[in-house]
């Protein structure tokens, strides 16, 4: 068994090694123990590691769930402001990686109003970011995941844009699959409200 000096020798040398370990298949199962197994300096040494990383590790295959579990799995308010911190004017690249894409998209259904609304001004900041980002492979899911949580005056915004622009979006592989979305919802949305009269 590993005292607590000998634990805090290893974890001071994963943290060294953050970035590596943590986009390493084993090594990203391996951060969740060792935030998991607290052990005072060394585990906010990784977890400092891993925040000033983020955006990084957020673009890889295995280095997103680092992140991930950092944000949802331990919901630490003052670890995820400081990770959002880090992706602040990066959620549209973020939007747009294939990886990247799934951290944003939780961010949208799980950290409330106004993370969602940060992510959706960012991505709709001009017609030719949001055409971008909706026109995209993976930001297309951010579009309809940013429609499906978004409210009032930001719902409006992100609704005007894909009406201005719908001619262009079902023209596109993938803005097609948001102009569906958004009919598909109005309809449901419609069917729902006569249901009620």
């Amino acid at each position: 068994m590993l005292n607590h000096f000998h634990s805090q020798h290893i974890l001071n040398e994963i943290a060294e090694r953050c970035v590596d370990i943590a986009r390493d298949k084993s090594g990203c199962c391996l951060f969740q123990q060792c935030i998991t197994y607290d052990v005072g300096e060394a585990t906010e040494h990784i977890v400092a590691e891993i925040v000033a990383n983020a955006f990084l590790l957020s673009e890889d295959a295995f280095g997103n769930y680092v992140v991930q579990y950092l944000l949802f799995g331990l919901r630490k308010p003052r670890i995820t402001g400081k990770i959002l911190a880090q992706f602040e004017g990066k959620f549209v690249a973020l939007s747009m990686n294939k990886f990247g894409s799934h951290v944003v998209q939780k961010c949208l259904k799980e950290l409330g109003e106004e993370c969602s609304n940060r992510i959706i001004m960012e991505l709709t900041c001009s017609p030719n970011v949001f055409l971008n980002v909706a026109q995209d492979n993976f930001g297309n899911f951010i579009v309809q995941a940013a429609l499906a949580v978004s409210k009032g005056a930001i719902h409006e915004r992100l609704v005007g844009l894909i009406n201005n622009h719908s001619q262009l979006l079902k023209s596109h592989l993938h803005g097609a699959w948001i102009t569906r979305f958004y009919k598909n919802r109005q309809n449901n949305n419609y069917r729902r409200c006569s249901m009620r009269n």
